[in-house]
């Protein structure tokens, strides 16, 4: 049973990414910002994927389990890049700079 799971553990790597995929296509596709997805959730998943791959690479030093652990926190990183490029830079409402006239009439005497 243990030949089976050797086996199909690397095959979550491609999986990893397939999953990721639909939702950064999404992401660069997008219209409008995307202020339904919480960021609250991505920070905290991101969070436990640098303990994982923390734990990872000075525990169990397993190279698939640090190679997994990475990918998804590179697909994650760039969903919450993604999330955070459509909200603050690429539908930013434009912000109005005060403008300053210069009089160029003379002061009555």
């Amino acid at each position: 049973m243990e030949s089976v799971f050797v086996f199909l553990y690397p095959l979550l790597t491609i999986n990893t990414i397939i999953a990721y995929l639909p939702q950064i296509v999404q992401l660069i596709k997008a219209e409008k910002a995307s202020d339904d997805i919480s960021l609250t959730s991505w920070y905290l998943w991101l969070g436990g994927g640098v303990i994982a791959l923390g734990y990872g690479l000075f525990h169990l030093q397993d190279f698939m389990f640090c190679l997994t652990t990475a990918l998804n926190l590179l697909f994650m990183g760039a969903v919450v890049g993604l999330i955070l490029y459509n909200r603050h830079i690429r539908f930013a409402e434009p912000v109005l700079q005060p403008v300053r006239v210069k009089s160029t009439s003379s002061r009555l005497s």
